[in-house]
């Protein structure tokens, strides 16, 4: 076992190694509750992660507003460790490993497969300790964590009060935890763009109108104005878009001293953007199949909205909580 995670880590932990010689470095903890099916985080191809480690100046840039633009400045200063969740995915521990190059990291991810891809990509970096473990049970090191990061995490989860708990759990007073999720208000100018596709004068291709009041069915689901889990969330994939209002819930219900929010809409075309994710080989469709004239509307509606309006309405957010 990686020395320093053993001192710091109140549960027994158990190298996966033991059962499995490809998974040797990867530790579990001993007892641990089974996670549902509906609740479990999409793992990502093993086989884009030197991809992801290569270019991840997008979310460097995430984790340089989220420190420089909130109270997450304190305890990211200069922090000894770091919980970083989903780590598989790649999304915050590349730049955080980049920023703080003296920190210890817990890479924490539920999928064993992904934690040994990491591992192997990153090679013999004694910072990092590898724990095959749901974001509900990061709480390893109580009361010990400087900071704790999640990119597109709370999202997948059917009940992400359970995880900020654990991440309450594991912060030391006055650290602090920073997520970078879908935000609802941006979500709801999308749906106005493919309700206006759906009503207009010209005709859309049946296959592409039906995807997209499949699309607009999903979307009324996730814009919800309640922070309970509900019926359809038993399934795999993303269930929420969350609102501002969700957020201080949750800081309330959690026991987190402050929530603070960082809009990432920064983008000229973020309709277009997030059109084209949804037609980016979702169900067959690729953007060929949405017609020029749509596009058109599209690029119309994106030309309209003010930096105001964007900033104000993004489609992902940065939201920091300090215990």
């Amino acid at each position: 076992m990686t020395t320093w995670l053993a001192d710091v880590a109140e549960p027994e932990l158990l190298d996966l190694g033991g059962s499995d010689a490809e998974l040797a470095g990867v530790f579990a903890p001993a007892e641990v509750d089974e996670i549902p099916e509906h609740d479990r985080i999409p793992p990502v191809a093993t086989d884009r992660l030197a991809a992801i480690r290569a270019n991840h100046d997008q979310w460097s840039m995430y984790l340089d507003r989220l420190i420089g633009e909130t109270a997450l400045g304190e305890p990211a200063a200069d922090p000894s460790l770091i919980i970083d969740l989903s780590s598989s995915a790649g999304r915050t521990i590349f730049p955080a490993l980049t920023r703080f190059p003296s920190a210890r990291i817990i890479a924490c991810d539920p999928d064993a497969d992904g934690l040994r891809a990491l591992r192997r990509e990153l090679g013999d970096d004694d910072r990092v300790a590898y724990v095959q473990a749901h974001p509900d049970h990061c709480d390893l090191v109580a009361g010990a964590a400087d900071v704790v990061f999640g990119g597109a995490v709370l999202q997948f989860l059917n009940r992400p009060e359970s995880t900020l708990t654990a991440v309450h759990r594991a912060l030391r007073p006055g650290g602090g935890a920073a997520f970078v999720e879908p935000c609802q208000r941006g979500k709801v100018i999308v749906r106005m763009a493919y309700e206006m596709l759906l009503t207009d004068e010209n005709e859309l291709p049946e296959p592409v109108r039906e995807y997209l009041q499949r699309r607009l069915d999903f979307m009324a689901k996730r814009l919800r104005t309640s922070i309970k889990p509900a019926k359809f969330f038993l399934h795999g994939g993303a269930k929420w878009n969350f609102s501002f209002d969700h957020m201080r819930q949750l800081r309330d219900r959690v026991g987190f001293s402050s929530v603070e929010f960082v809009p990432f809409a920064n983008n000229r075309k973020v309709i277009e953007r997030t059109v084209r994710q949804d037609f980016n080989g979702r169900q067959g469709f690729g953007a060929d199949d949405l017609p020029e004239w749509a596009w058109g509307r599209v690029a119309a509606l994106d030309k309209i909205l003010t930096d105001d309006v964007r900033n104000g309405n993004p489609t992902s957010f940065g939201i920091v909580f300090i215990k």
